[in-house]
């Protein structure tokens, strides 16, 4: 009895070996056709960043954060998916990235507006003064001037005029975190 059923038991095997690589065939052509379309609705222009706006800069320029913001979204995810997709831009990565370009932010919050849009809304440091190497130059409020070559810090209080001609193009702003080169020139006021 045992040998004669041997036959139908190895085709019923091989049915069902058969009807798994079906399922698995199916499954693999559903998976990569749900995959494929999400690709190609990630693509599409209506839900795609390309435009940046940028609110409260003042020496940060609009062109450098939408040129930084643009780059950084640039490329994709897998192969498959845009960086710059509304739905999986990488928010908390595209601040921390714009700190850390433009030193002069104090705060920033990124947001969308609509599908298209993205709203950089910054908070510029506030410069005390300008260190130029040998001398600092007084911006806003009566602040400490530092030397390179001084033991002490003396206290000027005196109009917030900065002349660009007395500016060297290395020069840096100073508040509580020294950091940025200026971008003022020959005759400009600040305060």
């Amino acid at each position: 009895m045992a040998i004669s059923n041997l036959p139908q038991r190895e085709e019923y095997l091989r049915k069902k070996r058969k009807l798994k690589r079906i399922k698995y065939g199916v499954f693999c052509f559903i998976l990569v056709l749900f995959v494929g379309l999400l690709s190609y609705v990630s693509h599409l222009s209506k839900v795609r960043i390309t435009e940046v706006v940028l609110n409260g800069g003042l020496l940060v320029t609009e062109k450098e954060v939408k040129e930084e913001s643009l780059t950084f979204m640039e490329g994709s995810f897998f192969w498959l998916f845009p960086k710059n997709n509304s739905f999986l831009y990488q928010k908390e990565d595209l601040q921390k990235n714009l700190m850390e370009k433009f030193k002069r932010i104090e705060t920033i919050k990124v947001s969308l507006e609509g599908l298209n849009k993205l709203v950089v809304d910054i908070t510029e440091r506030k410069p005390v003064a300008i260190w130029c190497g040998e001398r600092v130059e007084v911006v806003a409020e009566p602040a400490p001037v530092i030397t390179s070559s001084s033991t002490e810090v003396d206290l000027i209080s005196s109009e917030p005029v900065v002349k660009k001609e007395s500016l060297d193009p290395k020069c840096y702003f100073i508040d509580l975190y020294i950091e940025d080169k200026t971008t003022l020139s020959k005759g400009d006021r600040a305060g």
